[in-house]
């Protein structure tokens, strides 16, 4: 309630980070949609403009993440992905659909915590930013200046991706 709340009055978006497994986008599910057991009160208690920031099996591959930071699925992994793909909500997100595929197909999962593995400051200096950028980019190109997106913010988003790219970090992508 309170997340939704603070969304409604500062009219900023809301961005999910999760860990990379089907657990994660549950968590995600409850605060964009509502829990079954809430389900008498869920206008009151879901925030529906939640964007998935991450953490993404397509991230993956584009942050060119070791191998270290992978973990086998499990079968109560691989059992609640397939739960998840049948819930009704999800004919209304293809991308989440698809990153849950993907999961399923590599067999793999990724905690935000073993991101650590890759630096200290890799999750908050890195990933992130670069997330964010791509994030105000997307909105910037789909609806312009009306998200109160400034031209310097995607130039700035230019910047950080071109810099990224140099350094072999990728980009994110789309909510």
């Amino acid at each position: 309630m309170f997340l939704r709340l603070l969304c409604l009055e500062t009219n900023l978006p809301v961005l999910g980070l999760m860990d990379c497994d089907p657990y994660g986008l549950k968590i995600l599910s409850v605060y964009k949609y509502g829990s079954i057991d809430m389900a008498y009160d869920s206008n009151h208690l879901t925030t529906p403009g939640i964007l998935w920031l991450g953490l993404r099996q397509s991230d993956l591959e584009t942050y060119h993440l070791p191998q270290d930071v992978y973990t086998d699925l499990v079968d109560d992994d691989r059992t609640a992905a397939s739960s998840l793909l049948q819930l009704p909500f999800m004919d209304l997100n293809p991308n989440w659909v698809s990153e849950i595929k993907m999961m399923l197909n590599t067999n793999r999962k990724v905690e935000l915590d073993s991101l650590c593995m890759l630096g200290f400051g890799y999750l908050s200096e890195q990933y992130l930013p670069n997330k964010i950028l791509f994030l105000a980019r997307h909105y910037y190109e789909v609806v312009g200046e009306e998200l109160g997106v400034s031209r310097l913010v995607m130039e700035e988003a230019d910047e950080v991706e071109e810099e990224a790219a140099a350094e072999g970090h990728g980009q994110g992508h789309e909510a």
